[in-house]
């Protein structure tokens, strides 16, 4: 998400209706179920049974009263908002009995509450008349999420049930750390639930390998690694590694995960990544033509990468100058400050160039060619009084305007963004200190440019032989990376060695053998202890 896009849409003077969304979390250990409901406050006419559908995800319709998310002045602990919840036909009752049932008075104590902000204009296209967003396509902007816990009921009658919500480190009777502050010595038990171990590769207290081998590769044809702009993968389709020893498999049950050879493809028992989306009704995975790399049920997306239309930007069309308030001198001092001073070159009939670099302020940069003449200024021409006799004018085009074509680029953007770039006028700037205005002074000049296009319509997903998978655009733009790499080849158990022999060296390098490189490590101490950053 990014904040800068939704900072400019806020601070406009009329600025879209802001949605808030919430989001319920059960957790499976203290309310028997990991469901997720989601829910807002209002109604929207267009969605067949009144509900929000924002990432493709369905938020219900239901009467909600949520306050005290605020910090104040002075305040020395967290937040404790309240959260009211309408319990027309005791559906929120129905469900505290059922979490009770594995808790006894648990009454959704410990779930998480998920509170989303985001503007109407990035809905997605069916909550809008037709189905189609009058703004373009929602590309999912949001504000930063709060995410808080319940702490306690506080009412429940039959109009309303009133929760409290709590920082996770505000929640009564936790205590933190709750482990000793060890550095190099995971406290949990080896293949423990907490450790979290299944796998059949073995190894002793120095992390060696026991009784095990290379594993077959996994049969690989050339381009089994890539699916490209417009294709699907349908249960029990998979990408492989050009190195044989990774597969990427869209699932019977609608998941999308990474596996190595040291698994048989029809018992996988451990996964170096995975989209978690089982049971969800998802039924293909494509890279589609938008650059969006998403699951879809056939009529809504369950999970995306959230890559439409970006990547490496291939041209852009000129809007106007900066200042954006027309007065004379901006193109002048705009140009100046690109090509030097115009009196210098006295040819009207040569075309100068010059590529630019930009940083925009969110520290992307771009660099942009522009071609200018310098053309004498006619008897008469107020600039005249200013001590200069030329001055630059496009060399395609209207004189007065700035079109450029994109040279190199780092970082991503997104077909149709605007963009502003800008430069500092110097005090040599004839055109700088503007005496054809009145208390006129240019201290930044720049241009606003439209992105029109992007290499999002080449975008491809590659599965690398370290089992990283990656979407890259048509520029070699990486525009997503799930960044979970397995280390060296994986080996399989050859029968040979006794399970008895297996031990957990207990160290961060006995984690990484086990679980990869770059994998999630469950180690259950603090490395960071006694570490001296200064």
């Amino acid at each position: 998400m990014s904040d800068v896009i939704m900072f400019e849409e806020l601070i406009k003077s009329s600025p879209f209706a802001v949605i808030e969304l919430f989001e319920l979390h059960l957790d499976p250990v203290i309310h028997g179920s990991n469901t997720i409901f989601r829910f807002y406050s209002g109604v929207v006419v267009q969605t067949s049974t009144a509900e929000i559908i924002y990432q493709g995800n369905t938020y219900v319709a239901i009467p909600i009263e949520a306050q005290g998310f605020e910090y104040t002045a002075g305040q020395s602990g967290f937040p404790r908002p309240t959260l009211r919840v309408g319990n027309l036909f005791s559906v929120v009752s129905a469900l505290m009995l059922n979490v009770n049932e594995t808790t006894f008075g648990n009454d959704l104590t410990g779930a998480k509450v998920v509170r989303i902000k985001t503007l109407s204009r990035f809905l997605d296209a069916v909550n809008f008349t037709g189905g189609t967003n009058p703004y373009g396509t929602p590309s999912g902007e949001q504000m930063p999420q709060e995410v808080y816990f319940v702490n306690r009921k506080i009412v429940e009658n039959r109009d309303v049930v009133e929760f409290e919500l709590a920082a996770k480190l505000d929640l009564e009777n936790i205590k933190a750390p709750k482990r000793q502050c060890l550095a190099n010595v995971c406290q949990w038990i080896y293949r423990s639930t907490e450790c979290g171990y299944t796998g059949t590769n073995y190894f002793d207290e120095n992390d060696d390998p026991i009784g095990a081998t290379a594993a077959p590769n996994f049969s690989y044809s050339s381009g089994d690694e890539e699916l490209a702009n417009g294709q699907s993968l349908t249960a029990g389709e998979f990408l492989v590694s050009s190195n044989g020893w990774y597969r990427a498999q869209f699932g019977t049950k609608g998941d999308f995960f990474i596996f190595s050879k040291a698994y048989d493809p029809s018992s996988v028992t451990q996964v170096l990544w995975r989209t978690g989306t089982s049971n969800q009704g998802g039924t293909s995975i494509t890279m589609g033509t938008n650059g969006d790399f998403f699951i879809s049920t056939g009529t809504k997306t369950i999970w995306q990468t959230h890559t439409a239309l970006k990547g490496t930007p291939s041209t852009v069309s000129w809007n106007s100058y900066i200042p954006e308030e027309s007065v004379p001198g901006r193109h002048a001092a705009f140009y100046h400050e690109i090509f030097g001073n115009a009196d210098d070159y006295t040819d009207d009939t040569v075309v100068h160039t010059h590529d630019e670099t930009f940083t925009l302020d969110d520290g992307r940069t771009i660099t942009l060619r522009l071609s200018a003449k310098s053309k004498a200024l006619l008897e008469g021409d107020a600039a005249l009084s200013l001590g200069v006799t030329r001055r630059w004018e496009s060399a395609t085009g209207s004189a007065f305007t700035a079109p450029a074509t994109v040279q190199s680029s780092n970082g991503l953007f997104r077909k149709n963004e605007v963009i502003r770039v800008t430069v500092d006028t110097s005090a040599s700037n004839p055109w700088r200190n503007q005496k054809l205005l009145a208390n006129g002074v240019f201290y930044t000049v720049g241009a606003i440019y439209t992105i029109t296009a992007t290499a999002y319509s080449t975008a491809k997903v590659v599965l690398e032989d370290d089992g990283n998978l990656k979407v890259v655009d048509g520029g070699g733009s990486i525009l997503y990376q799930t960044n979970r790499r397995g280390v060296g080849e994986p080996l399989r158990q050859t029968g040979t060695a006794n399970p008895l022999d297996d031990v957990c060296g207990k160290r961060v390098s006995s984690c990484k053998k086990r679980f990869g490189e770059y994998g999630e490590l469950p180690f259950g101490s603090f490395p960071g202890v006694g570490t001296n950053l200064s």
